[in-house]
Order: C-alpha cells, then structure tokens, then sequence
C-alpha cells in the first residue's frame, strides 16, 4: 500500500540522516547546605574565602548524533560552557572522564559564574565527563550553554528511570486515595 510505503521511506531516510546531536546530563549532589546558619560558630571554607552552600554537579556532555561535531562548530559569540545562575559562584570545575584521548577535551573555568567546554571533534558517542562545584543548591542554579553550527542548542536527557519512578509512586498513591475515598463513601 501506499501508506506502508511512505512510512518504510520515512524510516530509512531517518535512519540515513546524518546530524549532529549534542546532548548531556545533569545530576547534582548538595554536600553543604545553609550549615552555617544552622551550626552559627561553624565556618566552610573554600579557597580561604567563606562559603554558604557546596554542591557537586556531575554533567556529562555527548555527541548523540551521526555527524562528527567539529571544534569549528562551536559559536564563538555563543560557546559551550557550564554556568551558574546569580548570585552562586563556581569553586572549580574539572574533567572526569573522557572517551577518547584524541578528542582533547578540557573543560575551562573562565571565571566564578563559567566555565567553558573545549574539544578537538566528537564522534557519535564521544564526550565528556565533568563535575562542577559550585555554590547553587536549586536543580537551575547551573546550566549548560551554548551553540553548536547545525545543531543548536544541546539538549538535557533527563533520566528515564526517575521519570519511571515517579510514574509508579503516582500510580500507586492514586490507587491508595481511590480505595481511601471510596472506602470513606461505603461506610
């Protein structure tokens, strides 16, 4: 038929397309928070300077797509870098791990609100794998900037097993209200 036929069309040139997809994840871990207000004589420190909160954020940063990201297409106006919302402050920032030698990728603290992403090229499945310590303690405090020529913005994969997660927990907790509510209407 011709709709079967338009749809095997469909799903190998899907298949054939060649782009570029970068992607990354986030995951955060509050270590300090409000400590000193809560505990008045004690003090955190971080490079001799005082500090409210510390949270380390893992990020790891990828080329999901097919096409081979080149170093030429970062936008120089607009480059690949972690930020941190005001008035928190990046402490330090540093490279984990990474998949291949050859890619030479670093990540940069520029100043106490960025630091930059740096790679040679990224082939599918290759990048990066940093941690972030910085002052925030909001899931938005930090956040991965950027342009990529042909690509955009890169694009936040969020964990399926906490969606799944929280799916059950709200499936679960309807079941239990519904037996409440209607074992309150049978007495």
């Amino acid at each position: 038929s011709f709709a079967g036929g338009v749809l095997v069309s469909y799903i190998f040139y899907k298949k054939a397309c060649k782009e570029k997809k970068p992607v990354y994840t986030i995951t955060s871990n509050k270590m300090i928070v409000n400590a000193v207000s809560e505990f008045g004589s004690l003090k955190i420190l971080y490079d001799n300077q005082e500090v409210p909160n510390v949270t380390a954020t893992d990020v790891v940063f990828w080329n999901d797509g097919k096409e081979t990201i080149q170093f030429d297409d970062i936008a120089s106006a607009d480059p690949i870098r972690i930020a941190v919302t005001e008035p928190n402050e990046i402490l330090t920032a540093r490279l984990l791990n990474l998949s291949s030698p050859a890619n030479k990728f670093w990540i940069e603290q520029k100043n106490k609100t960025s630091a930059e992403v740096h790679f040679e090229y990224l082939d599918k499945g290759q990048g990066g794998f940093f941690q972030i310590l910085h002052t925030g303690i909001r899931p938005d405090d930090l956040q991965l900037l950027g342009s990529i020529k042909g690509a955009g913005t890169p694009r936040l994969i969020i964990d399926k097993k906490k969606i799944i997660t929280l799916f059950v927990v709200a499936q679960i907790l309807i079941v239990f209200l519904l037996g409440w509510f209607l074992a309150g209407d049978m007495r």
